[in-house]
């Protein structure tokens, strides 16, 4: 049984790898439609995946934060898939520095910051002031010990 895995796992991280290759490249190419590309990336992701979502609430039409709780590359997905509007997600420097994928970071602006750094605070809050006066998008970021929103896979 343990072969199974395996082999599920691999073929998880080589279709995750190669469909988020397209999405950079896609969203290279399409600058305007980068939201679209991210939702069917997400709704693409469940599909392959088997996932079937049990939402339990709603977010509100004014929200501007959530707060997540990090479990696993699923919440990106999930969020990615079902939220209708634009996301800014927060994420470590870290991630935005790796060689061709930290662009999947660096082309939709998300909001990249060093946690290591005191003024990366500040830094969020300046970018955050910045993205309201240009749209309103839903922040995401993540946070221990905070449910918002329920979602059973």
């Amino acid at each position: 049984m343990k072969i199974f895995q395996y082999i599920r796992f691999f073929f998880t991280l080589v279709q995750l790898l190669s469909t988020v290759s397209v999405v950079i490249i896609l969203m290279f190419i399409f600058p305007k439609h980068i939201r679209k590309i991210r939702q069917g990336w997400g709704k693409l992701q469940l599909f392959v995946m088997g996932i079937k979502l049990d939402i339990h609430g709603t977010l509100g039409k004014n929200i501007d934060l959530v707060l997540l709780n990090h479990q696993s590359i699923l919440d990106v997905i999930i969020f990615e898939a079902i939220y209708p509007h634009d996301l800014v997600w927060v994420a470590k420097k870290e991630i935005a520095n790796v060689p061709f994928f930290g662009n999947v970071l660096k082309l939709p602006k998300m909001i990249i910051v060093d946690r290591e750094n005191k003024a990366g605070l500040s830094k969020l809050q300046k970018k955050r002031k910045l993205k309201n006066s240009l749209k309103k998008d839903l922040l995401l970021f993540f946070q221990k010990e905070l449910e918002v929103m329920v979602i059973n896979y």
